[in-house]
């Protein structure tokens, strides 16, 4: 019996194996069919988007000529000629508002915008010209008219060359956006790059011709003779359209040249060197204006359009070529669909645990995993489908940001801090019960979404409840942890148009609530708005304070305790706004943060600090360091290092002469290339600091692979040594850093009981208004020798 249960084993392992290969192979093809058919289907959706724009471009280039050779003509346009100049603009606007839907609804369609061969931005700025250059040319209709009415002498020779210039400023935008919105296949059986290197060729040479027919038949339609400057315009274009003419020709030599493609391309080549050459040497070969044939420019014009025809019959010809490829590509792929969806019915059919497992993926793919709450893209769903079944109903969005998480997350550890989570998830939805649908958007963020009592006064009191629940400390494995809720609330419509715009000013409302202490609730209003405007105002400005260098340094002198002298100095960095007058640090470094300027705005610092301290340097104040503050994000460049090599050695500093201070943040994002990052600092002799030290993420666990040489003591310590726990927390911190052998500087030192118990905890260094302000460079040489001659002095009086 064992012989055969292991034997039955065996066969019953090796079927669920084999039907899992089988699954999985048959999903892989499934897979791969699935992308093939997706690609030709969106291929033809782009290919019918890329016809419009060629057609729109050509009938531009064909409207360019024609209003070249009416605004040239000696004698004023015929009204017949004017109502076909109406009609063709009348085209081109029912041409744009098509290119405007479709480009439009590509856009919106994530699997078809992301395969675009530029990305969404560049087709939206692109977009934006064409329509912005076609506007501005549209709205000079009346003047092309009003042009073309009247004798050559009485029109504006320059606004010809200007409408010239802008009709070839719209088809190339538009030619662009063509470009732009090819669509790049996901997968290489659709292998149409060489199609796409041909209607780009097309396009060029047809445009070079275009351009070079339309000066040409200005030139005729005027019967003046050609200038010398005109001549050698439209010999240099003319050699410009024989450099393009190489690049389509070349396509009939390709390997695996379509021999339809290559027939046309040889009935191109025959028209135009045949007639379109000829006839073009005719015209330029003759010196007198009167000895062209009076139906010269009726036969040019009509060997134009024959050349013209030609070329859209080769593009017409390439995009059929394209659509079989698609077509074809598709009927494959929807045929190995079939099959292959067969077998998958099959394999799922046979193990039906694999449905369990779908749900499951499903789930997470919804949930958040950690809380089993709704995610963020769940969140957004559900708040989509509410706002669109609304019918003008509010609907009410509150973000919920926690107060105290990031503390307790640093001190007691993520485990702790995720089995918190947990439980707040658990008691913010008893709190609500059925009332609303509570989210987790990821880290201590979460989300309330409330549609069917979303009246104010419902939502408030939900929202004072949810306030509330947080009341009662969580019992976290013996740890009595307690934390906040800060809460920010949107109602649609009357705050916000879309639900975009709901959940944005619903997080900026939380935002503002949070900036005003634990537990507020706040809905977003007018002020809030203000606040809003007045930090992209910052962000605006800083931009201009970057560019036109408003900033300046000013530099805090650090007393050494046992020297009684300036033993360094901090770079503290100052902002004095032309209109707003002085701009404190703490308002603009955190939107600078935000923004990404502060890596601007640090290098200048840098660079600003070691000029200034090389300089004093030389003029006598030697043996002073200097400390620079430098951002999280500036640290963790990758260039950081070689940046402040480069920056001593532009301004001749010793190395050891500085010191770059970080914050405890720093040590949340990557703690190893933190640790490799102060090595090779220290290697180049330069201090690294840890300033606020206390006040933010708990390091203490790291500050013995953390290669630091200071530890700052936060002003609030210092302030509050009155205090019990202030003093115990600043005590601490010295003999922490002396048994790390670690320096300390006590901050924001403003009298003499601060002064002396920061020298009786043993601290190293003190800097504050006890000795000095931040002054400017100019005034910093005088205000260290007042410094040293009263610490002198001082040490004289005690020692007597």
């Amino acid at each position: 019996m064992g012989f055969l249960t292991s034997i039955r084993s065996s066969l019953l392992i090796t079927s669920f194996t084999a039907i899992g290969l089988i699954l999985w192979l048959s999903v892989s093809f499934w897979y791969t069919a699935y992308v093939e058919r997706l690609d030709s289907s969106q291929l033809l959706e782009s290919i019918e988007t890329e016809d419009l724009l060629f057609e729109t471009a050509r009938n531009l280039s064909s409207q360019r000529s024609f209003v070249h050779v009416l605004l040239s003509g000696r004698y004023a346009a015929r009204e017949d000629e004017l109502i076909k100049l109406k009609d063709d603009i009348a085209t081109t606007q029912t041409q744009f508002e098509k290119i405007r839907r479709n480009t439009s609804q590509s856009l919106t369609d994530d699997s078809l915008r992301d395969r675009f061969t530029f990305i969404d931005s560049e087709i939206r700025e692109v977009f934006r010209d064409v329509v912005a250059t076609y506007l501005d040319l549209l709205s000079k209709e009346e003047k092309i008219l009003a042009q073309s009415s009247v004798m050559l002498i009485d029109r504006d020779s320059s606004f010809q060359n200007e409408i010239f210039s802008q009709y070839s400023a719209l088809i190339e935008s538009t030619q662009l956006l063509r470009w732009g919105t090819h669509f790049v296949p996901r997968h290489n059986a659709l292998d149409i790059d060489h199609l796409q290197e041909l209607r780009i060729a097309n396009w060029h040479f047809g445009e070079a011709i275009a351009r070079e027919a339309s000066l040409i038949s200005g030139v005729l339609a005027s019967g003046m003779r050609l200038s010398q400057a005109e001549q050698k315009k439209i010999e240099s274009l003319h050699i410009e359209t024989l450099a393009t003419w190489r690049t389509l020709q070349q396509y009939r030599t390709k390997r695996g040249s379509i021999p339809e493609l290559s027939n046309a391309i040889t009935e191109i080549e025959e028209t135009y060197f045949g007639d379109f050459v000829d006839l073009l040497n005719i015209i330029l070969s003759a010196e007198d204006p009167r000895q062209r044939s009076p139906m010269t420019l009726g036969h040019w014009l009509s060997v134009e359009k024959r050349t013209t025809q030609l070329l859209d019959q080769l593009d017409s010809l390439n995009s059929d070529e394209i659509r079989s490829v698609a077509m074809k590509v598709e009927e494959r792929a929807i045929r190995n669909l079939l099959i292959d969806t067969a077998v998958v019915l099959i394999c799922l059919l046979i193990g039906a645990g694999v449905i369990g497992i779908l749900r499951k993926i499903r789930h997470l793919a919804t949930h958040d995993d950690l809380t089993g709450l709704p995610n963020r893209i769940y969140f957004d769903s559900l708040l989509d489908e509410q706002i669109e079944s609304s019918q003008g109903q509010p609907v009410a969005v509150l973000f919920i940001d926690l107060d105290g998480f990031k503390h307790v997350n640093d001190t007691l550890g993520h485990e702790i801090g995720d089995k918190l989570l947990r439980r707040v998830a658990k008691r913010m939805t008893n709190s609500i019960a059925k009332r609303g649908i509570v989210s987790r958007h990821g880290g201590d963020e979460f989300s309330v979404l409330i549609h069917e009592y979303a009246e104010r006064d419902t939502v408030f009191y939900i929202a004072k409840m949810l306030v509330e629940a947080f009341d009662d400390d969580f019992n976290v494995e013996g740890f009595s942890i307690s934390i906040g809720a800060s809460i920010g609330i949107s109602f649609y419509p009357e705050d916000a148009k879309s639900a975009l715009e709901l959940k944005r000013n619903a997080d900026f409302a939380m935002y503002f609530a949070k900036s005003q202490g634990r537990g507020r609730i706040y809905e977003y209003d007018e002020e809030i708005a203000s606040e809003y405007k007045k930090r992209l105002e910052i962000k605006d400005d800083l931009k201009t304070a970057i560019a036109e260098n408003q900033f300046e340094l000013a530099y805090q002198p650090q007393v050494g305790i046992k020297a009684q002298a300036v033993e360094g100095l901090e770079a503290l960095i100052r902002w004095q706004h032309p209109e707003k007058g002085f701009i404190p640090p703490d308002v603009f470094i955190s939107i600078a943060e935000e923004s990404g300027q502060i890596q601007e705005i640090g290098d200048w610092v840098l660079d600003e600090a070691c000029r200034q301290m090389a300089s004093w340097h030389k003029s006598g104040l030697a043996n002073m360091q200097i400390a620079v503050n430098v951002s999280a994000m500036q640290f963790m460049r990758p260039d950081f290092i070689k940046y402040v090599e480069e920056t001593c050695k532009k301004h001749e500093l010793n190395p050891a002469f500085l010191e770059l201070e970080i914050t405890e943040s720093v040590l949340v994002t990557d703690v190893q290339l933190v640790i490799d990052t102060c090595h090779r600092l220290q290697a180049m002799n330069i201090k690294v600091a840890i300033d606020d030290f206390g006040t933010g993420y708990s390091s203490l666990s790291y500050l013995q692979d953390l290669p630091v040489d200071t530890l700052k003591i936060d002003r609030a310590f210092v302030s509050g040594l009155d205090d019990i726990t202030s003093k115990s927390v600043a005590r601490t911190i010295v003999t922490l850093a002396q048994s790390f052998g670690l320096e300390t500087v006590a901050e924001g030192v403003e009298t003499d009981g601060q002064a002396d118990m920061i020298a009786e905890l043993g601290c190293d260094y003190i800097q504050g208004y006890y000795y000095s302000k931040p002054v400017s460079s100019e005034q910093l040489p005088k205000q260290v020798a007042s410094i040293n001659e009263y610490c002198q002095q001082n040490s004289s009086s005690r020692a007597a």
